[in-house]
């Protein structure tokens, strides 16, 4: 599909705009990302979609979010992913049987959390520090994902 702008003079142009172009520069750097499935697990809203919106805009799906331990455990059941993000403090309860449980069945996830010292046990998960930055994101899901 080309992306047309009209110049001016009212003659069409077939030409991306730097908005486009700095879209296909980050799927172009972040590659090993287009069209993975990443799972959400996170409950303040607003961090959700933040997150939401990165992954889509390196070239990657969302395939669910769950914004609490039952949630996320129904995903984990039910849906089909390559990697997840899990905030580690869903509404008072802390995910770290989850983390257990993705360790446990091979399944690549990162840590997105305000609470790092509490993830020492778990010494080679990405842990990303928030708030969470594009740049950071895509380096933590792609080393997660690593060989896959």
């Amino acid at each position: 599909m080309e992306n047309t702008i009209q110049t001016t003079n009212g003659d069409d142009a077939t030409k991306p705009t730097s908005t486009q172009k700095g879209r296909v520069a980050k799927r172009n750097k972040w590659v090993q990302l287009q069209n993975k499935r990443i799972l959400i697990v996170e409950d303040e809203a607003m961090q959700a979609l933040h997150l939401a919106v990165m992954i889509e805009e390196l070239g990657a799906q969302v395939v669910g979010i769950a914004t609490s331990v039952q949630a996320a455990l129904a995903e984990l059941a039910v849906t089909g992913f390559d990697c997840v993000t899990l905030d580690l403090n869903l509404h008072g309860f802390f995910s770290l049987g989850i983390v257990k449980g993705l360790r446990d069945m091979d399944i690549p996830f990162i840590i997105c959390t305000a609470y790092g010292d509490i993830v020492s046990d778990f010494p080679d998960a990405p842990v990303l520090q928030k708030p969470i930055t594009e740049e950071v994101l895509a380096e933590a899901l792609s080393q997660a994902m690593k060989g896959r």
